[in-house]
Parts: C-alpha cells; sequence; structure tokens
C-alpha cells in the first residue's frame, strides 16, 4: 500500500490489537485496515481523520507511494465535504448557500476504457451536473500519483481529486493540496460500487 515511513501504529495493551494509520498529508491520517488497505467509507461518513483547528486549511502531500488496487478508472464515489469555495462551483447550482453536501461522483468510461464523461448529484436529488474527466500524474514530487480532474460543461472551472488505495480520493486545493475538513466532514470520497 504505502511505504512504511507513511503509516503510523497506536499500540494498545493487548500486543494483538493495533490501530494503522497512514498519514496521507500533513495535517491528515485515514485508518488502515488489518489487511493493509485503507478503509472505505460512504455518502455519510470517512475513515478520515482531520487534524483538529486546521478546518479550510491546505495540507501539503506526504504520502510516498499510493496503492492503485481498484483504480484507476471509473466508479461511484460519495462522501460528505463541507461547502467552500474549492467545492462550490461544483455543488453551487444543486444547492445554493450550502455549508455541507452530501454527493455522488460518477466516472463513466467508454467501450475503450477511457474516460467518457462524469456526473455529479446530490444524494437524495434528481438533478446533477455533468461534465468532462481525465486522469492526470502531475502531482508535484509524487509521480506515481493518480489525480483524477473534472470539469463540469460549459466552465473552466476544475476540480481536481487524489486517489489513494483505489477507493479513495482526497479533494485537492488549486495548487493540488490537500483540502482539511474539520471534526464533522473531511474531503474524501469513498467508491461505493
Amino acid at each position: 500500500m504505502s511505504a512504511e515511513q507513511d503509516l503510523i501504529t497506536l499500540a494498545t495493551d493487548d500486543p494483538t490489537v493495533a490501530v494503522r494509520l497512514l498519514q496521507v498529508g500533513s495535517d491528515l491520517l485515514h485508518l488502515v485496515g488489518a489487511d493493509g488497505r485503507l478503509l472505505v467509507g460512504n455518502g455519510a461518513w470517512s475513515y478520515t481523520l482531520n487534524r483538529a483547528g486546521e478546518a479550510g486549511r491546505r495540507a501539503a502531500v506526504v504520502a510516498s507511494t499510493f496503492d492503485e488496487s481498484g483504480g484507476p478508472g471509473g466508479g461511484v464515489f460519495e462522501g460528505r465535504t463541507p461547502c467552500t469555495a474549492e467545492v462550490k462551483p461544483f455543488t453551487e447550482d444543486l444547492v445554493p448557500g450550502c455549508s455541507r453536501l452530501k454527493w455522488r461522483l460518477t466516472f463513466r468510461l467508454n467501450a475503450a476504457g477511457q474516460p467518457a464523461g462524469y456526473v455529479s448529484g446530490v444524494l437524495g436529488r434528481s438533478d446533477a451536473t455533468k461534465g468532462e474527466w481525465r486522469i492526470r500524474r502531475d502531482l508535484a514530487g509524487f509521480p506515481a500519483a493518480v489525480v483524477y480532474e473534472i470539469r463540469p460543461s460549459g466552465s473552466r472551472q476544475r476540480l481536481a481529486l487524489l486517489l489513494v488505495g483505489g477507493k479513495n480520493l482526497f479533494i485537492l486545493g488549486p495548487a493540488r493540496q490537500l483540502l482539511v475538513g474539520d471534526e464533522n466532514w473531511s474531503y474524501t470520497l469513498s467508491r461505493t460500487d
């Protein structure tokens, strides 16, 4: 999954029980299962821990390698995120004035396995935005990292999402830094299909 230097292990009184976390960013940790893979949440919650008091901050990516099992490719990802300047261009038409958003991103592939558009919707609503997506490998210092980049139809706005563990997308800011959530919401979308 990741280089050992990116893993944090919390020991307990029972030597057979430990909690392992991947340090994805300088202010983000993600729980790792007993099988060594990142745990995958759903549309209601994620397994990402955000550094307290750093909400809205942009964090440096620190994980040195990225497991691509299960990706890159199409799929359905869901999660609850804050509605901040970085995500409002992708959500404001759906939920004006939102403070948080429970959304679903569906990445479609054509017959050749190439990106063929995405659909972004708010869970529980029938309206959606559509656009193009592509896979980028342009995260500075991390040539193996897979970044999904979406652009709504008729817009110049772009949103980048870092794929980690093949089943978790972490939303990136304009300069490709990880966004830090708060005690309630993270900027993590989990694969649900």
